[in-house]
This record gives C-alpha cells, sequence and structure tokens, in this order.
C-alpha cells in the first residue's frame, strides 16, 4: 500500500511538472523578451540569486519568489518586486493588460505605483496583476544622476479555474 502511494505520488508529480512545462516553458536563460532588461545570476554564500537588471546596471530587481522572471506565469494576483537603485532616483512602475479576448495591450495603464528611493537605496513595492498578460513597465529618473530609462518585462497570471483544475488533478493507476 505504501509503495502503491508512493508511485501514485510520483506519478502525479511527473504529470505535473509536464504539464507545468508545456504551459509555462520560461527558462530565465533564454532570451529576453523584455525591453531594456536582462537576468543576471550571482552566486552568494554557495547559493544562487537571479535579478532582473537594466542593461545599464541602474535597475536590479531581486526575485523574492521563484516566480518573478523576465517572461513569467503565476496563479498569484499580486508580486512583490524588490530592487535596489542610487538614492534620488524616483520609479514608475506601470502595468499594462492584455486579456484572451485581446491583441493588444491596453493603452491606460491599469495600476500605477511611483515611489521615492531615499538614502537605503532600495524600493519594494506590491504590484497588483490583473488576470491575462501584465506588461510591467518601469521608468526610472535621478537628476543627480542624469539617468533616465525604462525597462519591461512581462507576468501572465493564470485563470483561478485553471489553478482550480490543477489542484484537484488526480490520477487513478491500476497498480
Amino acid at each position: 500500500m505504501k509503495r502503491r502511494k508512493s508511485l501514485v505520488f510520483l506519478f502525479v508529480f511527473v504529470m505535473m511538472s509536464l504539464y507545468a512545462s508545456a504551459i509555462y516553458a520560461n527558462d530565465t536563460k533564454e532570451a529576453v523578451k523584455g525591453v531594456n532588461v536582462q537576468v543576471v545570476t550571482e552566486e552568494k554564500d554557495g547559493n544562487s540569486i537571479d535579478y532582473l537588471v537594466s542593461e545599464d546596471d541602474y535597475v536590479k530587481i531581486a526575485r523574492n519568489n521563484s516566480s518573478l522572471k523576465v517572461a513569467n506565469t503565476t496563479f498569484e494576483g499580486k508580486q512583490l518586486l524588490i530592487g535596489n537603485v542610487n538614492k534620488g532616483t524616483e520609479i514608475t512602475i506601470a502595468i499594462y493588460n492584455k486579456t484572451a479576448n485581446k491583441e493588444e495591450y491596453s493603452e491606460e495603464a491599469s495600476n500605477t505605483y511611483t515611489i521615492k528611493v531615499d538614502t537605503s537605496e532600495g524600493f519594494e513595492q506590491l504590484i497588483e496583476l490583473l488576470e491575462g498578460d501584465n506588461k510591467i513597465k518601469i521608468t526610472y529618473v535621478n537628476k543627480a544622476d542624469k539617468k533616465e530609462d525604462v525597462m519591461v518585462f512581462y507576468i501572465k497570471r493564470e485563470s483561478a479555474e485553471n489553478k482550480k483544475a490543477i489542484e484537484s488533478f488526480v490520477v487513478k493507476a491500476n497498480l
């Protein structure tokens, strides 16, 4: 009985992994779909940490969890962006949505957040994602450093129905 449960668990795990790979084939090492953004991996204390970094190395966004990539899929309605820039930088995060029935991203941002980075040189912002494809556009301006640029990356939020379907996925095995 214990062996049977182990085999069923292993089968479910493999099937979910294959299903997830087919839908979410977004490796952090693949070509970047964003604008002015790259994935950089750093080794720290024996651990690899991936960052989204602007091409001019001015903005660095840490992965607060394993789901943040340049082109990413999630079920979560919110993502925490944590990053570093020079003090005095003003950051504007605008989120544009494209649902399944739209061919282009909306011209008006669904959510906008503005952050003034103080002496800590760090920022964090909880962003809200709508269902469907979300384009995250980060504009950063620092007048003292004469820096002004934009970086863009994407997060797709899957529906709650898809999440429930995966969670209720049952495998019956005749062993």
